[in-house]
């Protein structure tokens, strides 16, 4: 006779068999999910910036992101609260997603090593 909580218990276990491809008893505890997606974006990041194959206008547009963040010129002034940081925040999301347009494979699997080895999955 199958029960409410033996049926939610089968359904947790069909749940809990993968993540990310791998089972979720081989991952260690508190290294998958959220962090390790930002540390390899980050990374992503970091590695496109610097390749040569990224446009100019690309890295320029970054280092332009970053000098309106820190400006005290601003189309919206920060003293607003919430409006204020917005326009910051859509700016430096739009400088990121334009360098982020051009990862390749490489940078990708160069990241995600490199997020394996820092968090002891090398």
């Amino acid at each position: 006779m199958t029960t409410p909580e033996n049926e939610l218990v089968r359904r947790v276990d069909e749940v809990h068999v993968h993540v990310d491809g791998e089972s979720v008893d081989d991952a260690p505890r508190g290294r998958r999910g959220p962090v390790r997606w930002a540390l390899e974006t980050a990374l992503r990041f970091v590695y496109t910036l610097r390749a040569d194959h990224t446009p100019t206008w690309a890295k320029t547009t970054v280092i332009g992101a970053a000098v309106y963040v820190v400006s005290w010129i601003d189309l919206v002034p920060d003293l607003l609260p919430v409006v204020g940081v917005v326009d910051d925040f859509f700016v430096v999301v739009a400088a990121v997603w334009t360098v982020l347009r051009h990862v390749t494979d490489d940078e990708r699997t160069r990241a995600r090593r490199t997020v394996d080895r820092w968090l002891g999955r090398a």
